[in-house]
């Protein structure tokens, strides 16, 4: 890669497509900084950054962290606004704008050009500003996922965010550290036989290949136990800290970068560190995994302005994988909001997704624990980048938060007391089993939550002749019955919200582009971009999307149109008797729909926030 000058920078932020915006904006400054100041002094006291843990939850667990990087020297340069803060667990996005005028009777006016902030704010589990470095990072969110990682569970990491956000550098200071912390808490650990086995590889869209092994193609696959494997990586044995970062330094000198307008060491790629934590004391037990992924940024059109032909292709795959893993991000946050329906989360979509299994299956047979990374940038150059990252992760937060409670399946081993626990090992086990040993005190979910390794000692433990396959037969016996009345819980979900017609689910079970019917919310608005040369009026498109088989009645405005793009935005409101079964899909099928107006849909996502009533047009 080449180092961009700073003048060079500068010179392509004048030429911009947001340049005359935030010019107007800029030229306002000191109007808008009181008004800016006023609504950050409504942030609540920064609280100590505390990372909960759930002992005894059986579901994936996931924690939303929001990172807002300082300023970088072209945006310091510049003189952009500040316009993202944080006190922690909080996050303010101000945008600024003008009102615009407004015409009252008899020719009367009120003036319009009278700067406005609207504050948007999010709350979410950790929220951490320019002044907390690495280190503050680290301790907080990536040390309590090495105690579960060594005790045979899944811990992932991820940074998402807009490309030159900082997540590149909020990785690399946790690799840093956990090169160090990792054998420090592992060589802790009395008797603890661990081995530990390092993979890194990058995804290219859905091509994969091997950082570690002159980028060799290796593939993600899911085998019949719903297991997901990174099949041909080359996997080193670590010893120690030296190691570590020998394997980390040589990954990242195979890793694609380029440099852009945003970032001279541009991502390309997502790249994905895997640490496996091998158990050889108890070779039954399954292995510890500690998943660290850097993902590429996603890119707006303004960010990919002076990208070339090839940069614009590795735009288009990046955010296509980066769509997939929006979608698996709402739906998740969905149905932890609303247990008691189903809510189909697509991560068979793509490579990326798939290996983040996981991380989305809210009741997964492994003890998992995810921290989601949104970092985000400071200013108002990229305000709208900024806000569209907080809008799909903050979701997580209130889904959780929000969670409707259903009543426990009795049957369920997750909702045992200890007595019922206690009576179905006594007759599992035809008395060969001590309870007092193996659940002296621990309710169903308590005992399913703790590791496997140590079930297996508890089971072993004074009873010489109880093999270790025979324990760990007696395990999985325990989590069988746990994962069929989920099952059975799952068709009850679907059936409810067929109408009972269970086969209609299962005639697209194998279909990838079929099954992704996946809003179990009432139809949100629509956001619409076409190819046109010339505008549309609102009227016109309103008459050829009503024509549509799927569509009853609609409502639309036009937000916007380029000449230069050729293009046409619109915000639209449908209305249809087959809701759940036509509109619930993914954007690649809802931009087929559209393209039978005979307009070429560019681009079309469900919308976060609904538009005022006002502006539309019957």
């Amino acid at each position: 890669f080449h180092t961009m000058e700073l003048k060079d920078r500068l010179d392509l932020l004048k030429v911009s497509k947001i340049s005359q915006k935030l010019e107007k904006l800029m030229e306002c400054a000191d109007k808008f900084e009181p008004l800016i100041s006023t609504e950050v002094g409504k942030l609540g006291t920064k609280e100590v950054f505390k990372c909960s843990n759930k002992e005894d939850s059986l579901e994936s667990e996931m924690v939303v962290c929001v990172r807002v990087r300082p300023r970088l020297s072209h945006e310091v340069s510049s003189n952009y606004m500040m316009s993202t803060f944080t006190s922690n667990p909080e996050v303010l996005v101000v945008e600024p704008s003008f009102r615009r005028s407004v015409h009252i009777g008899d020719g009367g006016q009120i003036p319009g050009d009278m700067p406005r902030i609207t504050p948007n704010k999010f709350t979410v589990d950790m929220a951490f500003g320019e002044e907390d470095d690495n280190n503050v990072v680290y301790e907080a969110v990536a040390q309590p996922l090495i105690d579960l990682s060594l005790q045979g569970g899944i811990s992932t990491i991820f940074a998402y965010g807009q490309t030159g956000s900082g997540k590149t550098f909020t990785i690399s200071g946790i690799l840093d550290k956990l090169a160090v912390d990792l054998f420090n808490r592992k060589d802790g650990k009395e008797d603890n036989g661990l081995k530990l086995h390092l993979s890194y590889i990058q995804l290219l869209g859905n091509v994969a290949t091997d950082l570690l092994d002159d980028n060799t193609k290796v593939d993600i696959l899911e085998d019949k136990f719903g297991k997901v494997n990174i099949v041909g990586a080359k996997e080193e044995e670590i010893t120690n800290t030296e190691d570590f970062m020998n394997l980390i330094t040589t990954a990242a000198e195979h890793r694609s970068t380029s440099t852009t307008m945003k970032n001279d060491t541009s991502s390309r790629s997502h790249a994905v560190c895997r640490v496996r934590l091998e158990n050889t004391t108890f070779r039954e037990a399954e292995d510890g995994f500690l998943f660290i992924i850097d993902l590429a940024g996603s890119e707006n059109a303004a960010d990919s302005q002076f990208h070339d032909k090839s940069r614009i292709k590795e735009t288009k795959e990046i955010n296509k994988s980066l769509m997939c893993l929006k979608d698996c991000i709402r739906n998740r946050a969905k149905s932890a909001s609303e247990p008691q329906s189903f809510v189909h989360i697509p991560f068979r979509q793509s490579k990326l997704s798939l290996l983040l299994k996981d991380a989305f299956e809210l009741e997964s047979h492994r003890l998992c624990r995810t921290v989601v990374f949104a970092n985000i940038a400071p200013t108002l150059a990229d305000n709208a980048m900024t806000l569209n990252t907080l809008r799909y992760v903050a979701p997580i937060k209130m889904g959780v938060k929000n969670r409707t409670k259903i009543a426990p399946n009795p049957k369920s081993p997750a909702n045992w007391s200890n007595e019922k626990l206690v009576e179905w090992v006594k007759k599992e086990s035809n008395g060969k089993i001590d309870s007092n040993t193996l659940c002296p005190w621990e309710s169903g979910k308590q005992f399913l939550s703790l590791p496997e390794a140590e079930i297996l000692k508890r089971i072993m433990e004074n009873n010489p002749k109880i093999t270790e396959k025979k324990a760990k037969d007696f395990y999985v016996r325990l989590w069988k019955l746990l994962v069929d009345e989920r099952i059975k819980e799952r068709k009850a979900k679907m059936k409810k919200q067929s109408g009972g017609k269970l086969g209609i689910s299962r005639a697209h079970e194998n279909d990838e582009d079929e099954e992704m019917i996946a809003r179990n919310n009432e139809l949100p608005e629509i956001d619409l971009k076409i190819e046109t040369a010339t505008q549309i009026s609102d009227k016109d498109f309103a008459e050829k999307v009503l024509k549509l088989d799927e569509v009853d009645e609609v409502k639309l405005f036009t937000d916007s149109y380029s000449s230069q793009e050729n293009a046409q935005r619109f915000f639209i409101q449908l209305k249809t008797d087959d809701v759940n079964a036509t509109w619930h899909l993914t954007s690649e099928t809802m931009k087929k729909v559209f393209s039978k107006t005979g307009l070429k849909a560019l681009y079309c996502d469900f919308r976060d926030v609904r538009s005022e009533d006002s502006k539309f047009e019957q």
